[in-house]
């Protein structure tokens, strides 16, 4: 499977289409599937490109020692035009990049994203949702993911209200509303890293 994220996730379709509705949810999905990955242990890496929504590049068929490894179609030139868009309101870049930046200042700024953090799946009662659970002396995370086209609640089997981490809410973790494709950070906790 080759291509850059973006694409992949339906970006490049929703935006071709001029189907908006296609594209927040390939938009939600793109984050969510960064989320999913700095939520993990270790060195996260985003791919070149991946902060402003890359698209694929195609050009790659018009030379003939390349035409033939599709890996080229992620391989593109590093579209800078594009990379100034990510502080223009309305732009996919502007909703990309913010948001991406948001994650990792909140996986940077909690200990519970540490690398010795243990960390466990949940049942969250639904085959579309993973949840993952990292906690340590003083905070508990608790990573909700929805791989599924519908909106629904899931229940973590906590209760009481936990911060967003990403968006600032507060969330009753017993009750908790994903849109499609969408993502929620939960967190409680004493101390954060300084």
């Amino acid at each position: 499977l080759c291509g850059t994220t973006a694409s992949l996730c339906g970006i490049e379709r929703a935006g071709f289409a001029g189907d908006k509705a296609a594209q927040e949810k390939a938009v939600r999905l793109d984050l969510t599937l960064h989320a999913f990955m700095l939520s993990q242990s270790g060195l996260p890496v985003l791919y070149s490109g991946d902060e402003i929504g890359q698209l694929n590049d195609y050009s790659y068929k018009d030379d003939p020692e390349k035409a033939s490894d599709s890996r080229y179609i992620h391989r593109g030139a590093f579209p800078w035009a594009l990379a100034a868009n990510r502080s223009l309101p309305g732009t996919l870049q502007n909703e990309l990049f913010p948001a991406l930046r948001r994650i990792e200042e909140a996986r940077r700024s909690h200990s519970v994203f540490d690398a010795g953090v243990p960390f466990h799946t949940i049942d969250t009662q639904n085959r579309a949702v993973l949840g993952l659970v990292r906690e340590n002396e003083s905070e508990t995370f608790i990573g909700l993911y929805n791989f599924g086209g519908e909106r629904c609640t899931v229940c973590t089997g906590e209760t009481g209200l936990y911060t967003d981490l990403v968006t600032g809410e507060a969330v009753d973790a017993g009750n908790v509303l994903l849109e499609p494709f969408g993502f929620r950070w939960l967190w409680k906790g004493t101390r954060t890293h300084s």
